[in-house]
């Protein structure tokens, strides 16, 4: 079925009097689709439009379960904010056919009269999700940002102040987040989702986990791309690595538009010792040991700090990793990839040569076993055959 209007004849509680009011059963209704935030598309009829009965004299209003069986003493509260209600629907005349104004209008005054009764925040808050669902579905967006911000402070205090909630723990978490995260409040919508997927109670609630950590990683990559240097800094960082100085101004901005950029958490390897690897890494905050491994032993060579670099025998060579790279701290680099770097090398190979010879410069300035002046020649031939090589340059 795709849904069908029905008319029921109700009285209301609070004022007596007898009317007419359209309503649709939601399970009538086909789904076509369903958001992140659970707001569900449906073939035809919106079942969200007919879910407010709202007595069309006092101007009571209330979801449909709670208007037939509504308590004396809330009956009386209603009653005495009627003048307020009225002030809202104004010329509203709700003996008519139900449309989208009217919808809207219901769920307003439900609101407030739900206000009058106790912890009722989870509703309202239900409520005002049900009011942005139909604002986004009008394509009225900023009306839809406005609801959800309201949703978001019922949901808050539902959460923090009251118990006997319908929605389980899981779910309000990663409600929480996930309306925060359309809201644009990155780090508050990663706290709360981050939340909804570790938390251990509510084990068979795996969807929702499996949604909350889809959501986090969605935020972690905005989160990431926001913290990325402009391209400006980007370029002034490659102007500090050695061996890339044999480029010129108008190369280095080339390359800086084809840097990747990634975060990594503390203790996370970025590159292991005897890995294959074509990838050149610049540290842009943060910081890293360098490790090497012997007859089973481990032991830290180095300790790599912000614009100090690593895996430049990698990228050019294509070498195994001759170490193990792990932070030590959260960190930020910059990476380059063999394929971004050979485009600029396949158009001057001679740079290569000049490349091989600081590469060897700074590897025998940085030895530590001997003072005593070396013959580099065979050691800068070495690495120039294997750049070409590695990049196919031809001579």
């Amino acid at each position: 079925m795709n849904g069908e209007i029905y008319v029921e004849n109700v009285t209301c509680p609070v004022c007596k009097n007898k009317f007419e009011t359209e309503y649709v059963k939601p399970e009538d209704c086909k789904v076509i689709s369903q958001d992140t935030d659970f707001m569900k598309t449906y073939e035809k009829i919106n079942p969200e439009s007919y879910a407010i009965y709202i007595c069309p004299q006092c101007f009571y209003a209330a979801l449909k379960e709670d208007f037939l069986n509504t308590p004396w003493v809330i009956c009386e509260k209603i009653l005495e904010k009627r003048k307020e209600r009225e002030e809202l629907v104004k010329n509203a005349d709700f003996n008519k056919k139900k449309n989208l104004y009217l919808a809207l209008l219901s769920y307003q005054i439900a609101v407030e009269c739900y206000k009058l009764r106790k912890n009722t925040s989870e509703k309202i808050a239900d409520l005002m999700m049900k009011v942005a669902w139909l604002a986004r579905d009008m394509n009225a967006f900023q009306l839809e940002r406005e609801f959800l911000k309201n949703a978001l402070i019922y949901y808050l205090k539902a959460f923090e102040n009251e118990s006997n909630l319908k929605a389980d723990q899981i779910t309000f978490l990663y409600i929480i987040g996930e309306i925060n995260r359309r809201l644009g409040n990155y780090e508050e919508a990663k706290k709360y989702l981050s939340w909804a997927f570790s938390n251990k109670i509510g084990e068979e609630n795996k969807t929702i986990r499996t949604l909350a950590h889809a959501q986090y990683a969605i935020i972690k990559e905005i989160l990431e791309k926001k913290r990325r240097p402009d391209l400006e800094t980007q370029l002034n960082i490659l102007k500090k690595i050695d061996f890339l100085l044999p480029l010129s101004e108008g190369e280095l901005r080339e390359l800086s538009k084809n840097l990747d950029w990634k975060v990594y958490s503390k203790d996370k390897t970025i590159i292991k010792q005897d890995e294959e690897g074509d990838s050149f890494y610049i540290i842009n905050g943060g910081e890293v040991n360098v490790n090497i491994t012997k007859s089973g032993k481990s032991k830290v060579i180095a300790t790599l700090k912000n614009n100090d670099y690593f895996g430049e025998m990698s990228l050019l060579t294509g070498k195994r990793r001759n170490a193990t790279v792990k932070t030590t701290k959260e960190t930020e680099v910059f990476i380059l990839k063999k394929e971004k770097f050979a485009s600029i090398l396949l158009k001057n190979p001679s740079m290569a040569n000049e490349m091989s010879r600081i590469l060897v410069e700074r590897k025998e300035k940085l030895k530590e076993e001997t003072k005593e002046l070396e013959d580099n020649s065979w050691k800068i031939l070495s690495i120039l055959l294997e750049i070409k090589n590695f990049f196919s340059l031809e001579d």
